[in-house]
């Protein structure tokens, strides 16, 4: 089964890139799970979910068990098992423990501390045997 971690860096608005990027996913009919840094971070999405996207609602829920199904499920628990097999990072640690995740999104801001800690995680995945792409969103 291949693997891809996906890095989108020197991203300036991490919250506004997210929405449109999970609207991307959200259009493709692809379920994904969106694993925060922390509970500030997820509650803030949550509401931005809500609010941010003008022209229609994303279906979305809080991971609280096995029997969330709604496309979008956001996390901010450390999780070694995930609902679906697409994954947006954005907690500080990489997705490798699931093998059912077959692909991860990760978003990096532009500082050096952001940046510093992308480049590990992008060689922690590159160890695990993922195909890695990158994409600078700004020059």
């Amino acid at each position: 089964m291949s693997r891809t971690a996906t890095f989108y860096t020197h991203v300036a608005n991490i919250e506004s890139f997210v929405c449109r990027l999970i609207r991307t996913v959200y259009d493709s009919h692809t379920p994904i799970c969106i694993s925060c840094h922390d509970i500030a971070q997820m509650e803030s999405l949550d509401r931005q979910l809500w609010t941010n996207i003008a022209d229609s609602f994303l279906a979305h829920d809080i991971l609280q068990n096995e029997n969330n199904h709604a496309p979008i499920l956001l996390s901010a628990d450390d999780l070694t098992c995930y609902p679906y097999p697409t994954v947006l990072n954005l907690a500080d640690r990489p997705c490798i423990s699931d093998i059912n995740v077959t692909r991860v999104l990760e978003i990096v801001g532009s500082s050096e501390i952001a940046l510093a800690a992308a480049r590990n995680r992008f060689r922690i995945y590159k160890d695990a045997g993922f195909k890695l792409e990158h994409h600078k969103m700004q020059k």
